[in-house]
């Protein structure tokens, strides 16, 4: 799912409350890794997932049943014997502890620090959340703390040393962890990085099949163009964000970060350059455009004889999508989306 912080911010904001789920340390063979969380809300609805089988379905009823008390916990599965036999498409074994802790509109704290930790990512900063783990009921107590890539902090954990040198090792820590801290005591550490936010520069009938691919492999996803007649929530019912703007303006209503992915699929050629032009001032994860060799080459040689680098252009994927034969837009818009989770993974062009 994207970054999990948002989503709490987002219901704690709406007035319910939420368990976040999340495996915080595994040994040997399991279904998946450490740091990999799902969200159960107030109603019992499931967002996200933690492996599925057997384990998901104990950690989310109990978290479901337990929504009254509100008192956080651990649970501890021996994924071996009987159990894995027992577990429904999980014929892996290993030993999982899964900590379950609520969020609640209630706790001043609480909702200030996630709505905070929310808004650094959405601008595109990453950072490392400590997390207390503690059982029974928290309340108000001070059982987080952020990191900023900066080192900029917000939150407290009493025992918690937090001078440079250890902020530095905080944010150097490339996966999620539980350890042990003398005086503070045993903390689950977890990068936290920015929302991974589709820009579909164009809304015609690719943009209206790839926005719900592209949201049900976990991004954002903002839609833009000039005409309202297609830019608007009929056509676009899963989309975070519509605007409506010229292309040669959206730049200064947007923020482009390295956790962002421009595909362009304007309506003409004049404008395809135009935000190609314009994103290639910035980084981010992935420029992608559609169009023939023949157009995409043209296009090139214009903006090369305008200054720009070549180096730049080798980074925009274009044609856009895997090669895999695609015609029609709905097949267009799965290359598309396959190539999009290709580079989020590492292994695309740009990584």
């Amino acid at each position: 799912m994207n970054n999990v912080f948002s989503q709490i911010g987002d219901l704690l904001n709406s007035g319910r409350s939420v368990a976040l789920c999340r495996i915080i340390q595994q040994t040997g063979s399991a279904p998946r890794a450490t740091g990999v969380n799902c969200l159960v809300l107030d109603d019992g609805s499931l967002r996200g997932t933690i492996g599925g089988g057997r384990l998901e379905y104990e950690v989310t009823r109990k978290a479901k049943n337990n929504f009254i008390a509100g008192e956080s916990f651990v649970q501890h599965f021996e994924l071996t014997g009987d159990e894995v036999a027992q577990t429904e498409k999980m014929i892996c074994g290993g030993i999982v502890d899964v900590y379950t802790e609520y969020f609640t509109p209630e706790s001043e704290t609480t909702r200030s620090l996630v709505s905070w930790i929310s808004a650094r990512l959405r601008e595109g900063k990453r950072g490392v959340l400590m997390t207390l783990v503690g059982e029974g009921k928290c309340g108000n107590m001070n059982r987080h703390v952020f990191i900023t890539g900066d080192g900029s902090v917000r939150g407290a954990i009493p025992g918690l040393p937090l001078d440079a040198e250890d902020k530095k090792r905080w944010l150097e820590m490339g996966s999620a962890a539980l350890i042990d801290v003398t005086g503070a005591g045993q903390l689950f550490i977890e990068p936290a990085m920015p929302d991974n936010v589709l820009y579909l520069f164009g809304a015609g009938h690719i943009s209206a099949c790839l926005a719900p691919l592209a949201k049900m492999i976990g991004f954002t996803v903002v839609v833009i163009d000039d005409r309202e007649v297609f830019c608007n929530s009929e056509r676009f019912p899963e989309a975070d964000q519509l605007l409506v703007v010229p292309f040669a303006e959206v730049f200064d209503r947007i923020v482009i970060s390295p956790a962002s992915y421009l595909a362009i699929l304007t309506s003409g050629h004049i404008f395809d350059r135009t935000v190609l032009q314009a994103a290639l001032r910035y980084s981010p994860a992935y420029i992608g455009m559609i169009g023939s060799r023949r157009k995409i080459d043209m296009l090139y040689r214009s903006l090369l004889e305008e200054g720009v680098a070549q180096a730049s252009l080798q980074n925009v994927h274009a044609p856009i999508g895997l090669s895999i034969g695609a015609e029609s837009p709905e097949e267009i818009a799965i290359c598309i989306a396959a190539e999009l989770i290709q580079v989020r993974a590492g292994l695309g062009k740009n990584s």
